[in-house]
């Protein structure tokens, strides 16, 4: 009923993103169902999950025994965005985090993924919508990076291609560590 005013790319994203969330939990062998409160979804009982889209791919994460799990997908921003969205976006400490080499436009694209796959891992304890400059990059490795936010120190894996970036926010229980597929260490 939310979607039956929305345009058809918009109903085509959150069918496939709820298609790859189903396949997700399939994977996990629990219950497909991903239900709805408001536009957050709604994981079944022990999981925690994550979907995203952007242009023509949507993924969808999900496990058991996470305490967060928050994935991200964004179309490699052009320099005219990164201008655009860079100020509410960017911290002094992310811009002192830019590996040699980078521009702008890709350190506010990962920046942005990042930040959004952290909230959306920490979004069932949050009370309130994080500003994006409230979470700042403490270090970028080849492979992950390491956010500050609200007193949480988080490692968030990324992969960045010619076209997109894709983050995944893994948060672990109290007294166990992440494993990020790929990170193969700390940042």
């Amino acid at each position: 009923d939310a979607l039956a005013r929305a345009v058809d790319r918009r109903r085509s994203e959150f069918l496939a993103g709820r298609l790859c969330a189903a396949l997700a939990l399939r994977a996990l062998g629990a219950p497909e169902g991903v239900g709805r409160a408001g536009r957050a979804p709604v994981w079944p009982a022990g999981i925690r999950g994550s979907i995203s889209h952007a242009g023509d791919l949507a993924l969808a994460v999900a496990a058991r025994g996470a305490a967060g799990l928050g994935v991200d997908c964004e179309t490699r921003f052009s320099p005219a965005l990164a201008a655009e969205v860079g100020p509410s976006v960017l911290t002094p400490a992310d811009r002192a985090a830019r590996p040699a080499g980078w521009d702008e436009a890709l350190l506010c694209t990962l920046a942005f993924s990042a930040k959004e796959a952290l909230y959306k891992a920490l979004s069932p304890g949050l009370d309130d919508v994080p500003d994006f400059a409230e979470a700042s990059i403490a270090r970028i490795g080849p492979a992950c990076l390491t956010l500050d936010f609200r007193g949480l120190r988080a490692r968030v894996g990324y992969a960045l291609g010619p076209e997109r970036c894709v983050t995944l926010a893994h948060l672990a229980p109290a007294g166990a560590a992440a494993r990020l597929p790929g990170a193969g260490g700390p940042c």
